[in-house]
């Protein structure tokens, strides 16, 4: 340890610009028009309208589109309003513009010749307007009236006014402020009541509800006028910035548009604190805005919007101090900033205004030995790593001690200092050392060369280089996470695990350990890192690809490179920390960066307004249900994604449910769907930077196309109803067709069963009575009884022969009757073998069939007294089979064919199934199918 002096620090303040809140300009040109902008308002989807020389514009940060050009009667005063924005132009007509139309409330010629100077609209809305000799003017209800010095207010020319959140107006005149309420002054403010100045030019009112108001020569005060005793502070005893034609405050900051220096930043809690941009300095503040994100806007009488984001300020130099080539940074308990460049260490209080200083602190440092790593710990010493030359200690009360190797130290070259539980810890390139109040530890490592340190849980882990994060615990040293890796930076989250990162690492947690990194390959771990810190509930890394944002508790990666205004930067390790209000600082080639994003900065998703739809030429709500006729079955809808920070980078991401489900990227703003079919339709659309939408929103629009009259369900029923009318009565008509053929095709069946019946009896009748002849002949007796058999016979057959179909049981008792006559004629020369079973006796069979068939085979056979001729009748379940055997004739009887051709014929009349004929050298069959027997 050497003792090197005790710190006297001192410090000279210089004039300086330099420091100012994050400013953007967009361009608001359309075709080769550069308008002058004197006003600009922000509507209800969030587009920021402006009053120019060339009229009302309105712009999305990528789009310039003309509202209402009004060249000859220019706008003086623009307000915004639930729906759309209120306009007045030179002439006195007062204008009402939403979603692309405007409309004239009323023409009031008495406010014309520019005596308008502002606007608001209340939410009941009533029109106010300031007047600059009038007073204040009301307007609501398609009526007018007036406020004036002889009605209570402090003067009848007012310059401005603004909305408290009751409803009532505060007004800013030439003699003070006043607060009213309907038709009637409630307080006024002016010099008897305290205030700084008469001449009130601007007013607004803070999210508190207290009135802030610019004046003509001191500067901005407060006026807190809800106690019975006015409270007027004045922001700024020293003002020198001329006249405020417009305030607005945010958060903590007051913002004042002036004419002599351009736009003035004030800090509330310093009062003096204030911050000038050098670039904006030369031309004057026509109108400020405080847009729904928090930001600021103004206008100078150029084609140029300017966006200040309160939440990113940028130094990039203080007090003639460079301030892009920060080597380490730390900051103490005394919210103190400690900073090294290449030209020595200093610090600052952690605001840096105008009237704040920079001191150096007068360390003997050599720049081969550049402090690359500052730390404070508990008791408030502030320690210095160095390359080369040690680590230095800086006590709160002065002394200054350095510590080399001689003091214990692992090696010179220190990368990093960190504050630990009981001491500090100090990253080398040869180990870790620890320093415990009295002396160093050194712990030696197999990585030796190490980036960084941090303890948790009495346990140390150690950013390698090349070997991951080591643990060094009682235990020894193992490894912990990314072995194999290396790893640059350390630190914990809110919820206190460790985090590591290092180049192609992505975020790692090390305590508890995650199975995978998170964002590897992605910016910017693409990249060089430079540093990883907690934010609230989220870590942020920068690098030299860009910034990216985790939240540990969800996985989610926000890219806020563009966000943050950190594009291209390039830092060195060690170069970033948190204050004690919680801002983070961060030293870049940009300069020092004090940041304090809010949801919005880490939020990817782009909000989508729909600007205007229009079905067929018809414009409609896109809220509303929207149900219109066939033939306005074109689609067309024009809208919008947020994006002030980056408004190029935005892409969508579109598709139309009931048309097709694919999604369809485009950087258009405006989409036509024509010759749509009768239907249910949802437009979905998202938007997002960059190329990837990943979980975005989406945002969507309802609409019916109703068919026309004859392809409604009416239409159809009615169709249907007609065509099963005509159906059904031509099925109807079809069915009595078709029954009467079927009874033609019955009574024609019938008649040729009458037929066959009438050729049949007197067929069987001339083979009867032939036989009959031949006995008497031969054998009288027989021929008697023969007679009887013969009338038995007839009578059964005159008993069935109406019938068109007879139990098989009844046909073989008339078989069985005219067997036993012609066995009297042959005797025992014959015999007839019945194989029938009962379900067979029972189903159907045509009279007179079987007869017929043992008929003819007796009639074509030579029947002798040799051997017997048989005759088999046998049934199969679905036939009749007649069988017998062929003994021909040596002159054959003359046959006409009557007999079979009868039972062909009779059986398909009544039946599909064919009487089947079987002849063979030695047999006859045939096959009778059974049939039902019927009523």
């Amino acid at each position: 340890m050497r003792f090197i002096a005790s710190l006297f620090f001192g410090a000279v303040s210089l004039a300086c610009l330099a420091q100012f809140p994050l400013v953007r300009s967009l361009e608001v040109r359309y075709g080769q028009r550069r308008p002058a902008i004197d006003r600009v308002v922000q509507d209800e989807h969030g587009l920021m309208c402006v009053a120019s020389d060339a009229g009302l514009l309105r712009t999305d940060g990528e789009r310039v589109e003309v509202i209402l050009p009004t060249e000859q009667d220019r706008i003086v005063a623009l307000a915004a309003a639930t729906r759309g924005v209120i306009a007045m132009t030179t002439s006195g007509i007062l204008l009402r513009c939403d979603r692309g139309r405007c409309d004239t409330l009323m023409h009031i010629p008495a406010l014309g010749d520019g005596l308008v100077r502002s606007m608001v609209s209340d939410a009941g809305g009533t029109i106010w307007i300031a007047t600059y000799g009038k007073g204040l003017a009301r307007v609501g209800g398609g009526k007018i009236s007036y406020m004036n010095a002889a009605g209570g207010l402090p003067d009848d020319h007012v310059n401005d006014l603004a909305l408290l959140p009751d409803g009532r107006v505060v007004v800013a005149t030439d003699q003070g402020l006043a607060i009213c309420k309907g038709d009637r002054v409630e307080r006024i403010l002016g010099d008897a009541q305290g205030a700084p100045d008469n001449l009130t030019l601007s007013v607004d009112v803070a999210d508190d509800g207290s009135v802030w108001a610019g004046t003509d020569r001191n500067g901005v005060f407060q006026w807190r006028h809800d106690h019975d005793t006015a409270s007027v502070v004045l922001l700024n005893t020293e003002w020198h910035f001329g006249p405020v034609h417009s305030v607005r405050v945010v958060g903590g900051m007051v913002w004042a548009g002036t004419e002599a220096v351009g736009p003035i930043a004030i800090d509330r809690d310093l009062k003096q604190g204030t911050y000038r941009s050098q670039e904006a300095a030369a031309k004057p503040v026509r109108d400020l805005l405080l847009d729904r994100d928090g930001a600021i806007w103004w206008c100078d009488g150029t084609e140029l919007l300017h966006r200040a984001d309160p939440a990113i300020l940028i130094v990039p130099e203080h007090e003639g101090l460079d301030l892009k080539h920060i080597t380490a940074l730390c900051a103490d308990y005394r919210d103190r900033i400690w900073f090294a460049t290449p030209d020595g260490l200093f610090q600052h209080v952690a605001w840096f205004s105008e009237e704040r200083t920079v001191t150096r602190v007068p360390l003997p440092l050599d720049r081969r030995n550049p402090i690359v790593s500052l730390a404070a710990d508990k008791d408030g010493t502030v320690w210095a790593a160095t390359l080369g030359g040690g680590v230095i200690a800086m006590l709160d009360n002065g002394p200054v001690f350095r510590y080399t190797t001689r003091d214990g130290l692992s090696n010179n070259n220190v990368l990093a200092a960190r504050r630990g539980a009981k001491g500090m810890w100090f990253a080398t390139l040869e180990g870790l050392s620890r320093f415990d109040g009295n002396r160093f530890h050194p712990v030696a490592l197999e990585a030796g060369f190490t980036f960084d340190v941090a303890e948790l849980d009495n346990v140390a882990y150690v950013a390698t280089d090349g070997h991951g994060v080591v643990r060094v615990d009682r235990a020894g040293v193992t490894t912990a996470a990314l072995e194999g890796r290396s790893c640059y930076m350390l630190t914990a989250d809110a919820q206190g695990a460790l985090w590591t990162a290092g180049p192609g690492t992505g975020f790692c947690r090390v305590v508890p350990q995650l199975a995978e990194p998170i964002g590897a390959g992605r910016p910017p771990f693409d990249g060089d890192v430079f540093a990883l810190c907690a934010y609230q509930d989220r870590l942020i890394v920068f690098g030299s690809t860009g910034v990216t944002a985790l939240h540990p508790a969800t996985g989610e990666l926000s890219d806020v490179t563009a966000a943050l205004g950190l594009e291209g930067i390039t830092a060195e390790l060690n170069v970033a920390t948190t204050d004690r209000s919680g801002a983070l600082w961060l030293g870049c080639s940009k300069g020092l960066v004090r940041l304090r994003p809010t949801e919005g900065h880490f939020d990817r998703h782009i909000p989508v307004s729909f600007l205007s739809v229009l079905m067929g030429t018809e414009a409609v709500e896109p809220d509303s249900a929207i149900d219109v006729a066939y033939d306005r079955n074109t689609f067309t809808v024009r809208f919008t994604g947020l994006h002030y920070v980056d408004p190029s980078a935005v892409r969508f991401e579109y598709r139309l449910v009931g048309q097709g489900e694919k999604a369809v990227g485009t950087r258009d703003r405006e989409l036509t769907f024509a010759g749509l079919r009768a239907g249910s339709y949802t437009f979905r659309i998202r938007a997002f930077a960059g190329d990837d939408p990943g979980d975005a929103p989406w945002k969507e629009i309802h609409f019916t196309i109703s068919p026309p009259w004859w392809r409604t369900p009416w239409a159809f029923l009615g169709g249907a109803l007609a065509v099963t009318a005509i159906v059904f009565l031509f099925v109807r008509s079809r069915e009595r067709r078709l029954r009467y053929r079927e009874r033609m095709e019955q009574e024609k069946v019938r008649f040729q069963l009458d037929a066959l019946r009438s050729k049949v009896d007197p067929h069987f009748l001339f083979n009867s009575f032939t036989a009959l002849v031949e006995l008497i002949e031969t054998d009288p007796k027989v021929a008697v009884d023969h007679v009887d058999q013969l009338s038995i016979f007839f009578r059964n057959i005159l008993l069935v022969r109406d019938r068109e179909r007879i139990t098989v049981q009844e046909e073989v008792r008339l078989l069985e009757n005219y067997f036993d006559l012609e066995q009297r004629r042959f005797g025992a020369a014959i015999a007839l073998d019945l194989q029938l079973d009962e379900k067979t006796m029972e189903r159907g069979i045509v009279p007179l069939t079987l007869q017929l068939l043992v008929e003819n085979a007796l009639k074509h056979n030579v029947i002798n007294g040799g051997a017997v001729f048989r005759v088999t009748v046998r049934g199969d379940g679905s036939c009749i089979i007649v069988t017998n055997e062929i003994r021909p004739r040596l002159s054959p009887p003359r046959s006409t064919g009557f007999g079979l051709h009868s039972i062909v014929a009779r059986y398909a009349a009544l039946t599909e199934r064919p009487v089947m004929v079987e002849r063979s050298e030695v047999s006859f069959t045939v096959r009778i199918p059974l049939i039902d027997v019927g009523p």
